[in-house]
Protein backbone atom coordinates (compact mmCIF):
# COMPACT_ATOMS: atom_id res chain seq x y z
CA UNK A 1 0.00 0.00 0.00
CA UNK A 2 1.40 3.40 -0.86
CA UNK A 3 1.48 6.39 1.46
CA UNK A 4 -1.32 8.04 -0.54
CA UNK A 5 -3.62 5.02 -0.08
CA UNK A 6 -2.88 4.94 3.64
CA UNK A 7 -3.68 8.63 3.99
CA UNK A 8 -6.87 8.19 1.97
CA UNK A 9 -8.03 5.30 4.18
CA UNK A 10 -7.41 7.21 7.41
CA UNK A 11 -9.33 10.24 6.15
CA UNK A 12 -12.21 7.96 5.15
CA UNK A 13 -12.21 6.41 8.62
CA UNK A 14 -12.29 9.86 10.22
CA UNK A 15 -15.18 10.85 8.00
CA UNK A 16 -17.17 7.71 8.85
CA UNK A 17 -16.52 8.16 12.57
CA UNK A 18 -17.73 11.75 12.29
CA UNK A 19 -20.87 10.65 10.50
CA UNK A 20 -21.58 8.03 13.17
CA UNK A 21 -21.05 10.50 16.01
CA UNK A 22 -23.06 13.19 14.23
CA UNK A 23 -25.93 10.79 13.62
CA UNK A 24 -25.98 9.79 17.27
CA UNK A 25 -25.99 13.41 18.42
CA UNK A 26 -28.76 14.27 15.96
CA UNK A 27 -30.81 11.31 17.13
CA UNK A 28 -30.47 12.32 20.77
CA UNK A 29 -31.32 15.93 19.99
CA UNK A 30 -34.28 14.91 17.87
CA UNK A 31 -35.56 12.58 20.56
CA UNK A 32 -35.28 15.27 23.20
CA UNK A 33 -37.22 17.81 21.18
CA UNK A 34 -39.88 15.23 20.30
CA UNK A 35 -40.25 14.46 23.99
CA UNK A 36 -40.58 18.15 24.78
CA UNK A 37 -43.23 18.60 22.09
CA UNK A 38 -45.12 15.55 23.33
CA UNK A 39 -45.11 16.78 26.90
CA UNK A 40 -46.43 20.22 25.96
CA UNK A 41 -49.01 18.87 23.49
CA UNK A 42 -50.58 16.29 25.84
CA UNK A 43 -53.01 18.61 27.71
CA UNK A 44 -54.20 20.11 24.43
CA UNK A 45 -54.87 16.63 23.02
CA UNK A 46 -56.93 15.64 26.07
CA UNK A 47 -59.09 18.75 25.78
CA UNK A 48 -59.68 18.09 22.10
CA UNK A 49 -60.62 14.45 22.77
CA UNK A 50 -63.20 15.45 25.36
CA UNK A 51 -64.86 17.96 23.04
CA UNK A 52 -65.15 15.47 20.14
CA UNK A 53 -67.55 12.66 21.05
CA UNK A 54 -66.82 10.65 17.88
CA UNK A 55 -63.07 10.25 18.52
CA UNK A 56 -61.57 6.79 18.72
CA UNK A 57 -62.04 3.59 16.79
CA UNK A 58 -65.17 3.39 14.69
CA UNK A 59 -66.10 0.31 12.71
CA UNK A 60 -67.55 1.79 9.55
CA UNK A 61 -68.71 0.04 6.40
CA UNK A 62 -65.34 0.32 4.66
CA UNK A 63 -63.56 -1.06 7.74
CA UNK A 64 -65.92 -4.06 7.87
CA UNK A 65 -65.34 -4.63 4.14
CA UNK A 66 -61.57 -4.57 4.67
CA UNK A 67 -61.88 -7.16 7.45
CA UNK A 68 -64.08 -9.36 5.25
CA UNK A 69 -61.61 -9.19 2.35
CA UNK A 70 -58.65 -9.87 4.66
CA UNK A 71 -60.30 -13.00 6.06
CA UNK A 72 -61.30 -14.44 2.70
Amino acid sequence: MSAKDSQHDSSRRRFLKGVAVGGTVAGVAGGSSALAVTQTAAPDTEARAESTPSSGYQETAHVRRFYDLARG
